[in-house]
């Protein structure tokens, strides 16, 4: 826990890595947040609707921390295809 009388002994640079971690925790309080709200709006809707129609809670909403990680995920599979590609073609100059 931060003491006030700490904070008069901070740098510059320490004020404001202390800023940017607070912001980080907000976030992740948040995120945790609206990730609670779906699950339990996710049970709540499969409970009343048949198997077909609900399948995992991403069905109901996606968020966009959600869709940066997709993207994320998505250049590593092209970078890992296009590298496993150039070994392919090394091995078989002749096939590719």
């Amino acid at each position: 826990m931060l003491q006030i009388l700490n904070v008069w002994d901070f740098t510059p640079r320490e004020i404001a890595n202390a800023r940017i971690g607070f912001y980080e925790i907000e976030s992740e309080r948040n995120k945790a947040s609206w990730e609670q709200t779906r699950w339990l709006s996710f049970w709540v809707v499969k409970s009343m609707s048949g198997e077909k129609e609900v399948k995992q809670p991403s069905d109901l909403a996606q968020f966009p921390w959600e869709f940066e990680s997709n993207k994320l995920k998505q250049a590593e599979k092209i970078e890992k295809v296009q590298s496993d590609l150039k070994r392919a073609a090394e091995i078989f100059p002749d096939k590719l």
